[in-house]
């Protein structure tokens, strides 16, 4: 069994069994649909091929663990800040009201990193496979 487990607490978030990755990873793909990832700490993991949230990715996403108000993951299409998961282009176009609804230091959080986290969509989304 494979545990991913939240980094502060430790307490195990998900269980993958074993075979069932070995076979994926030989046959280049893991399918991760489904798998709830807040919190995992993915760092030296190489996902490309992988199915995360029913995204095929492509190439290794980006991901900030720590610094941040919240865990940043940015994919080929897709931004999850914390628990909240959009498109790059859903990211771009939210106003401020839409923002501060998603938490209470949402707003003061995407003031600060809004330009610089869409910049890293934008060259992620750019670069070559």
């Amino acid at each position: 069994m494979i545990s991913i487990k939240h980094r502060f607490t430790r307490a195990i978030l998900c269980e993958f069994d074993v075979e069932t990755i070995k076979h994926a990873a030989e046959n280049g793909r893991a399918d991760l649909c489904g798998a709830n990832l807040c919190e995992a700490d993915l760092r030296e993991a190489d996902l490309r091929g992988a199915v995360i949230e029913c995204e095929k990715i492509t190439k290794t996403p980006i991901q900030i663990p720590i610094g941040l108000t919240y865990v940043a993951l940015i994919t080929n299409g897709f931004m999850r800040l914390g628990c909240k998961r959009y498109s790059h282009a859903e990211w771009a176009e939210f106003s401020d009201d839409q923002i501060s609804e998603m938490d209470s230091e949402a707003l003061e959080f995407w003031k600060v990193w809004k330009a610089p986290l869409l910049a890293m969509c934008a060259a992620h989304a750019g670069e070559s496979k």
